[in-house]
């Protein structure tokens, strides 16, 4: 299969370069490695991340890619110069951001 082939050119490589076998640790059980094998080893980490993104609506926080994009687009092009809270602190003192 696909990967016994890469492992004998592995093996070749190796061997051309003149390392001595012990010292690479290139074993695979049985010379296969199954999917659901792989899966099983996922990190924690990874099955976290995962978790998070289908709770918080994917890599775009629920929008379509073209339309987070979009955004994107707009909001680098037309950043404000103003945080909010330099404009609050240059409201009049009777005026404040909930009358607006």
């Amino acid at each position: 299969n696909d990967l016994n082939s890469k492992y004998k050119a592995i093996e070749e490589f190796v061997h051309q370069l003149g390392l001595k076998k012990r010292n690479v640790k290139l074993k695979y059980k049985n010379n296969e490695v199954s999917q659901s094998g792989v899966q099983a080893r996922q990190f924690q980490e990874v099955k976290d991340f995962q978790k998070f993104l289908d709770e918080t609506g994917g890599h775009y926080g629920g929008w379509r890619e073209e339309d987070h994009l979009l955004f994107l687009k707009i909001s680098s092009k037309n950043k404000p110069h103003k945080t909010a809270e330099i404009i609050h602190h240059q409201l009049p003192g009777n005026i404040t951001l909930n009358s607006l």
